[in-house]
């Protein structure tokens, strides 16, 4: 990967995110009107390609090659997050303080009104976004998912090599493998400034987001957990040119991984999205660890977060077994660019 690609990405990250930092934001009444005319994707630090719902038997579908989201009418009813490849489910359920007045469906996103929330649900290639809109100082800045499916373990947050968390978590099946990640939390007031807060995991697989808001604080305030199961297009060996690298496990990643990772280019201090990159690599190991084809996996797995942490734009990521195994470091420093030698 040449320098100026990099340099490029990250210019246009830091450009983006000036100008949301910049945007401000009437508070309404209706948190649906905020949905509606796109101002929560202009405050969320990752923007969203929603996949298209359409209503069938009492819920709300969203269907790609590889995953289905199932959108309950009903705020008390969880949503179900489906990997037809895999063949498991994920329900996700999210408990407010506050009940639900009107259920309305805003621009590819259900959203749940209710006397000082608004939370939205809509889905995308590959995972589930729950948004929450606290409308004005009386709406309640604590907010509970509860995650559940028959295999699920635990969830705990994910620690880099040193033991630090970037606050996102990772769920667990019984067999010790990761089966989805909850995304770096963050939380935006209507001028685009960062509100502190942060997960808690309680009992029952129950993640708690809380939002510390200030006096300073503007109205609407706007936060969006995200949680992820599946994050390639595509994958499969190949064969390029005549070189002695030229065998490669080449992996089509979707829109929202490439996001994830140029996230971690807006937030201080953090190298990348942990429970993503640590969920998106097992998932890879596991499927194609058996081939003929792979070989030195430390090698495979430093190109492969090198991809993930600084080449998020690539077309493909492109992982190539024969390299030879250097550090993380050797792995990503000019001019290597993710290709050690």
């Amino acid at each position: 990967m040449k320098k100026i690609v990099i340099t490029l990405l990250c210019t246009t990250l830091i450009l983006t995110n000036v100008v949301m930092m910049n945007s401000e934001v009437q508070a309404s009444e209706d948190g649906t009107v905020l949905f509606e005319k796109g101002i929560v994707d202009e405050l969320s630090p990752q923007p969203l390609v929603n996949v298209a719902i359409e209503e069938k038997n009492e819920r709300f579908i969203a269907e790609t090659d590889e995953s289905q989201v199932t959108i309950p009418k009903d705020m008390e009813e969880p949503a179900i997050l489906s990997d037809n490849e895999e063949g498991q489910s994920l329900s996700i359920q999210v408990n407010l303080d506050e009940k639900q007045n009107e259920t309305i469906s805003a621009e590819d996103t259900v959203v749940y009104e209710t006397k000082n929330t608004s939370l939205g649900i809509d889905a995308f290639d590959g995972g589930l976004r729950h948004t929450y809109v606290m409308e004005n100082k009386e709406a309640p800045n604590t907010f509970e998912v509860i995650y559940d499916a028959d295999n699920i373990s635990h969830l705990e947050l994910s620690k880099d090599g040193e033991g630090k968390t970037d606050g996102s978590i990772l769920i667990y099946d019984k067999a010790g493998e990761t089966l989805a990640a909850l995304d770096i939390p963050w939380a935006k007031d209507a001028n685009g400034k960062d509100v502190e807060t942060y997960y808690q995991i309680n009992e029952n697989n129950t993640v708690k987001q809380v939002i510390k808001v200030t006096d300073e604080v503007v109205y609407p305030v706007v936060a969006d957990p995200t949680t992820f199961t599946t994050y390639f297009s595509s994958g499969k060996w190949i064969v390029r040119g005549k070189g002695k690298y030229n065998r490669s496990l080449s992996l089509v990643p979707k829109a929202k991984l490439r996001a994830s990772g140029a996230f971690s280019f807006s937030l201080p201090f953090v190298v990348l999205s942990n429970a993503v990159a640590k969920d998106s690599w097992n998932k890879v190991y596991n499927k194609y660890k058996n081939s003929k084809h792979w070989e030195k996996t430390t090698g495979m797995k430093n190109q492969y977060m090198c991809h993930f942490s600084f080449a998020f734009g690539k077309s493909a990521f492109n992982l190539e077994p024969k390299r030879p195994v250097r550090s993380y470091f050797n792995t990503v420093r000019p001019p290597v660019y993710c290709n050690p030698e």
